[in-house]
């Protein structure tokens, strides 16, 4: 009988006795490894509205509204295919900002900036289709355009380059990012320390 009341007293205090953990900004995203049939093109036009986004370059923080969310995928052949993708326009209504490495430009006395989005040029490759239990694999790798100018706030300052290792049955990734990369100084503003 005490065994049972200690086990239920075990449970009960593993249950209510929890503490907030800290987790990453958005989860790492993943593509699927399914590739565009050969000589197709698949256009998708959108827009996104996220909150709480924090640019670490510019230390600015603020609701982000993307107008013009473009992608273009390219079927090269069954296993290859060529993407594009990026943002017409970004529009951040800041709601806080610290020190950051570049003293951005804000409009509507300092609530808000707006700048063209960043574009990225990549492959998919399948390496692996997917067959039975077997999920499949396949290599995305690309480069990121810095069309974003960094004196606006909404550069990510993030490296140039990435690439990503899709796992498509478990719905996984392993992937890789640049750390954010100084910036060059521009007539007009001064480097902030962190």
């Amino acid at each position: 009988m005490w065994v049972a009341r200690a086990t239920l007293l075990l449970v009960a205090l593993c249950f209510f006795n929890s503490c907030p953990l800290a987790a990453q900004q958005r989860p790492l995203l993943t593509q699927e490894v399914e590739v565009v049939t050969p000589k197709e093109i698949l256009v998708q036009v959108g827009f996104e509205f996220l909150q709480d986004v924090q640019f670490p370059l510019s230390g600015l923080t603020g609701d982000l509204t993307r107008v013009g969310a473009l992608a273009f995928h390219l079927g090269m052949s069954r296993a290859v295919e060529i993407q594009m993708e990026g943002t017409v326009r970004n529009f951040l209504s800041v709601t806080g900002q610290r020190p950051g490495f570049v003293l951005p430009t804000l409009q509507n006395n300092g609530t808000a900036t707006n700048d063209f989005g960043e574009f990225t040029l990549a492959t998919k490759v399948k390496l692996v289709p997917e067959r039975g239990k077997r999920p499949a694999f396949g290599l995305r790798f690309g480069v990121e355009l810095p069309t974003t100018d960094e004196r606006r706030g909404l550069a990510d300052g993030t490296g140039v380059g990435s690439d990503r290792l899709n796992l498509r049955a478990c719905n996984s990734g392993l992937g890789g990012q640049n750390e954010p990369r100084r910036s060059r100084l521009h007539q007009g503003s001064k480097e902030v320390p962190p």
